[in-house]
Parts: C-alpha cells; structure tokens; sequence
C-alpha cells in the first residue's frame, strides 16, 4: 500500500489517506499486514499490506454479484489471499493466540504471503495462498533468505493449539 499514490489518485493528500486507513482498521473492515524485517526499523519503512476483514464487502465492492464472477476474475487469487489473512485474523482474535502476521519478500524478489510468529523464541510458519498450486514446500527452503535461517522454518509448524 502507498499512501501517497492513493492519495494523488483521490486528490488528498498521504495524511489524510493515514487517517482513513486507520479508522477502517480500527472498525475492523481492513487490516494492514507489515513486512517482516529482523530490524525493527526497516519494519516502519516497507509498505504494508492491506486486507479485508470481510471477504463478501471486497467481493462486493469490486462489483461482483455472484460467485460465476469471482471465479473467472483476474483478481481470484487476490481474494483467495484475502480470505486466508482474514480466517488468520479471525482464529488470532477469538481465541487470543496473540499472533504476529507478517508478509514477507526478499530483497531477491522472494515473496511468502504470510509469515506468522508466536512469541520470540517459537520458529516462524510461512503461509503461501495459492489458487492454484504454483509452489512447493521444497520450492521455499531454496528462497536464500529461508537459507540463512533454518530449514526447519518450513518443515515444523511453531504453533501450538
């Protein structure tokens, strides 16, 4: 999300866009998901990712008034990555597990949809939401940055329910 270029395309400014975003989030009808960053710093500066909570207000809000649409949209595999952020959401709230979620790229290009953290200590589970199957498991653990840490990131959910 770039908060000054949907604000040159609504003709206000980047603050005001913030201010927006912000009482959305907090009606919970989006969420912002921040990059992961080992540096907490860099964490501020990469661009969030914006989701809604509630799928059926995205489906309806591009338009779509029934499910034949949705299946032949471009944009199918943008919902279908919606709809898994917002069961995350939904699971990290009710039964207060106190999450972290992140989504994640590489300075390579690299990019995972979701990376998920329970506390400091606890492994990361890397959360890819795929329409159709474009990679593996085995496909992640070649991604250099998964290679600096542990192969084990991909193989061992850290969760525990």
């Amino acid at each position: 999300m770039d908060f000054s270029s949907l604000g040159n395309d609504a003709g206000v400014d980047a603050k005001t866009i913030k201010k927006w975003v912000s009482i959305l989030e907090q009606m919970h009808i989006i969420s912002l998901v921040m990059p992961f960053s080992s540096n907490l710093s860099s964490r501020l500066i990469k661009s969030p990712k914006i989701y809604f909570i509630d799928t059926g207000l995205a489906c309806r809000l591009q338009g779509w008034t029934s499910a034949n649409l949705i299946i032949t949209s471009p944009q199918q595999g943008h919902l279908f990555e919606n709809l898994v952020f917002s069961e995350i959401f939904k699971l990290n709230l009710n039964y207060q597990l106190n999450l972290q979620i992140y989504h994640w790229r590489s300075r390579d290009g690299e990019e995972i949809d979701f990376l998920i953290q329970q506390g400091s200590k606890n492994l990361p589970l890397f959360i890819e939401a795929k329409v159709s199957r474009t990679r593996s498991p085995a496909d992640l653990k070649n991604y250099s940055e998964i290679k600096k840490g542990s192969t084990s990131w991909v193989t061992k959910s850290p969760l525990h329910f």
